[in-house]
């Protein structure tokens, strides 16, 4: 059985048709790429997986459980987490606190919340951070507190909304291996991307979405390829 579901979901504002019946299933352990031009419905999906939206039509379910009628922090707490596109630390208190804040989902104790903590900023690098304010840090180190935050809630299905949009190809290399050791600590990745050498390189499938709708779906290398896909969002001159 996927780890999640997606069936027939429709999402709507007014006249305008975000999301048009898409369909997607994710296996557990792989990383599901979603691409797509601006406006295509991809963080709108998100958003309806999440809880922020209720979609017209369609079910959603993780690990065979319905979603739709639970709450954002509800289904955080089912074991699904995300990021946002835009980094939205607590700019002034400290990397370390910031995390904190996310592994008290799972536990009362705020000595266990700390602890936690500081283990996934070890995790990712981010140490001999911890105790700067957030708004201190580069873009990137806030990409990666965004992470740590988001890991510190224990997921077992992580929703990111184009981690690496900003960064530079150094910051975009380590970004791509650090989303590599969260995927071999056991957790599944669903990764909205428009940098495409990360979503080629890390991606094990590619979902399109084009006005709403799903058009293509396959390896890396088969949407490299489609036909459609170029004509639509990668471009007649795109070379994978």
């Amino acid at each position: 059985m996927p780890i999640l579901e997606v069936r027939g979901v429709s999402k709507r504002f007014g006249g305008l048709v975000a999301v048009n019946n898409v369909d997607l299933d994710i296996k557990e352990g792989e990383i599901l790429g979603l691409i797509g031009p601006n406006g295509s419905g991809k963080t709108t999906l998100f958003n309806c997986i999440t809880g922020f939206y209720r979609p017209e039509s369609g079910s959603i379910r993780f690990h065979g459980e319905d979603l739709l009628r639970l709450k954002p922090h509800e289904i955080c707490m089912k074991g699904v987490a995300r990021t946002f596109q835009l980094v939205k630390p607590f700019s002034r208190i400290t990397a370390l606190d910031n995390v904190t804040i996310g592994a008290l989902c799972r536990t009362n104790s705020l000595e266990e919340a700390k602890l936690e903590a500081m283990k996934i900023l070890n995790f990712l690098g981010l140490s001999k951070k911890m105790n700067l304010p957030a708004r201190d840090l580069t873009i990137a180190d806030q990409k990666s507190l965004e992470l740590a935050r988001a890991l510190a809630t224990k997921p077992r299905l992580l929703l990111l909304d184009e981690v690496a949009a900003g960064l530079n190809p150094k910051e975009t290399d380590e970004v791509i291996a650090l989303l590599r050791k969260i995927q071999e600590s056991g957790v599944t990745l669903f990764v909205v991307e428009h940098v495409m050498k990360a979503i080629m390189t890390l991606a094990d499938r590619i979902i399109v979405l084009h006005h709403g709708s799903k058009i293509a779906e396959g390896a890396p290398s088969e949407i490299a390829t489609n036909k459609e896909v170029i004509e639509a969002y990668l471009g007649r001159e795109y070379r994978a």
